[in-house]
């Protein structure tokens, strides 16, 4: 889904609790349809350090993550950007690495991924 309804981390986390609750109405949303009676295989969230939020709203993703998950069966990948692109095109980290952390995103979020794409370049990641 790329539509301007999921650009907050609200606006997020309630794309995805209809998608649990009512697969049909939230994939109506899309802006590339195909055939409904298809199973979700995985959830991709690019780009999850875009946000600005606290740490309750991880958890609340994360809830309603696992949800997904129990109910598809399906894997969760997240991309965000590492702690470098900040230092080096923002420059909003001007502290040294914060615990061995690699990016934004907590721990406790990284730790109950499937994977995590640490996105380096526009054309280069890698999973950490």
């Amino acid at each position: 889904m790329n539509s301007t309804s999921i650009l907050t981390m609200e606006g997020l986390q309630n794309f995805l609790i209809q998608l649990n609750t009512s697969p049909e109405e939230a994939l109506k949303r899309c802006y590339l349809r195909d055939r409904l009676d298809k199973q979700i295989g995985g959830i991709i969230i690019d780009n999850l350090s875009y946000f600005t939020h606290d740490m309750t709203s991880y958890a609340a993703l994360l809830k309603i993550l696992r949800q997904l998950r129990q109910s598809f069966g399906c894997w969760v990948l997240t991309i965000s950007y590492g702690l470098e692109y900040y230092n080096g095109v923002e420059n909003s980290t001007a502290t040294s690495n914060r615990g061995g952390a690699l990016t934004r995103l907590p721990a406790s979020y990284t730790s109950e991924m499937d994977a995590v794409i640490l996105r380096e370049t526009a054309q280069f990641g890698r999973l950490v």
